[in-house]
């Protein structure tokens, strides 16, 4: 004989449930829980196929990226140019969903910055990817800075 875990009357050592208070003598074999069983193997396999617990901080990785600029483009309106910046991924990670800003200088000197986000831009490991930048005219520019404020890594 042993106690019930429920409510401590004696019980036949081979009974799942007391045939007193009705309480299951091991939570495995409780019904309520057994789908709790079937279930956190799919939550976990959920969990590491979108990447919740393996994404990146960009600013660990911002030193294994290198930016050129490739090409300007006035508009015929003169108010607005495209800038295209050559962006290299030297790590081993897809990064997604840039985060930029654009500083416009005059012979060092900070004139204007442009801040803006990519959601469709996408760069895969070791290899590079070209972002087009619109930048509003800033009277006096004569050089643009990109500097990339961050990024969302991507398990696929």
């Amino acid at each position: 004989m042993i106690q019930c875990a429920s409510c401590r009357q004696d019980i036949a050592e081979e009974a799942s449930k007391c045939p007193y208070c009705q309480g299951y003598q091991t939570w495995y074999k409780n019904p309520h829980y057994s789908n709790w069983i079937f279930l956190l193997p799919f939550l976990g396999f959920i969990s590491w196929s979108t990447g919740i617990f393996t994404e990146k901080d960009y600013q660990m990785y911002r030193d294994d990226f290198s930016i050129s600029e490739e090409n300007i483009v006035v508009m015929p309106n003169n108010r607005t140019r495209l800038i295209t910046y050559r962006v290299a991924n030297n790590t081993e990670y897809k990064w997604k969903h840039i985060s930029y800003e654009i500083i416009g200088k005059h012979q060092g000197k900070l004139i204007a910055a442009n801040t803006d986000i990519d959601y469709g831009w996408v760069v895969q490991p070791h290899s590079e990817s070209l972002l087009t930048a619109k930048v509003p005219f800033m009277p006096g520019a004569s050089s643009w800075e990109f500097k990339i404020k961050d990024l969302e890594s991507a398990r696929y």
